[in-house]
């Protein structure tokens, strides 16, 4: 039976995609044919039936490859450390880390493309992010306000782990650092893998997934979302390829904007919020690897 020994654990919309795009082509490497955040060791579902369809991922590495997992879910879900530790104690993590008010940005603009959240404008939407008990709906819609704003919990999330694995265990990569210095990330990463580090996957021509907020593109994936249970499968699988391609065709163009316009008092209170993690997260990250440690001293006033 194939077991995974490294981990590539989120956080979500910290360019997961991509990285597990670009070490999936490194022949050293195996991992999942498909990414799909739901299939990661800890879900409830492989708990309860046995773990046996899980390793079942892996049934095709070869011996001389090194096994590499990859689920958002690992970061967020508050049970996995422990799992995980249970079933591999000597596992290894890789964690890309985002400021952490741009990737609550970027979680709710997905959310609405996906239609699971209402088409509101970026203040008012996260002006619910900031108070779902009072604005939300429903429980479900409750609940996804309320997870865009803790997924931005980082020390919250990496200190389960730090609780089961040594610092050492740990590689965390800044995703500001994927953007402007996406070979050294990579061969960071390849390092810390033990796998050649001059391998130049292909993916690194790649953009790392970034949100247009452009209005034609949002209707469209309101209209047909990949990922809505009860859309017929071809339908959401070619819908997500369009949106895909004409995403990445957007930003070849240069028509991208990292950062929605924000209103600055909305921004001050996200700030606010996250401010008290972020500095927990620095005092965490000093004893453990970080790529693009140059942001480290100021990371508290970068991510506000």
């Amino acid at each position: 039976m194939n077991v995974p020994q490294h981990f590539l654990i989120g956080a979500q919309k910290c360019a997961t995609t991509w990285l597990y795009l670009c070490l999936r082509e490194h022949p050293e490497l195996f991992l999942p044919v498909h990414k799909r955040e739901f299939e990661y060791l800890a879900n409830p579902q492989y708990q309860t039936e046995g773990l046996d369809r899980f390793f079942a991922l892996f049934d095709q590495a070869s011996e001389d490859q090194v096994i590499v997992d990859v689920s958002v879910e690992y970061f967020f879900d508050p049970l996995a450390a422990e799992l995980v530790h249970k079933e591999v104690p000597n596992a290894r993590f890789i964690v890309a880390l985002r400021n952490p008010i741009e990737r609550a940005l970027s979680a709710y603009a997905w959310n609405v493309r996906k239609g699971f959240l209402p088409d509101l404008p970026i203040d008012e939407g996260m002006r619910r992010v900031l108070s779902p008990e009072q604005s939300a709906v429903s429980v479900e819609e409750r609940d996804a306000y309320t997870e865009i704003l803790e997924r931005g919990f980082y020390d919250v999330q990496l200190e389960r782990y730090l609780r089961c694995f040594e610092p050492d265990r740990f590689l965390i990569v800044l995703y500001d650092h994927i953007v402007s210095e996406p070979k050294d990330a990579i061969r960071q990463i390849f390092a810390f893998l033990e796998v050649a580090t001059d391998f130049r996957p292909n993916s690194l021509r790649r953009r790392p997934k970034v949100t247009t907020h452009v209005r034609p593109l949002v209707l469209f994936e309101r209209l047909f979302p990949s990922s809505r249970d009860g859309l017929p499968k071809l339908t959401a699988r070619a819908a997500g390829r369009v949106t895909e391609f004409v995403n990445e065709g957007i930003l070849r163009l240069g028509f991208r904007r990292q950062t929605a316009k924000l209103d600055s008092n909305v921004r001050v209170e996200l700030s606010d919020v996250y401010r008290s993690h972020t500095q927990k997260l620095q005092e965490m990250l000093s004893g453990i690897k970080v790529v693009g440690a140059d942001a480290l001293p100021h990371l508290d006033t970068r991510w506000s």
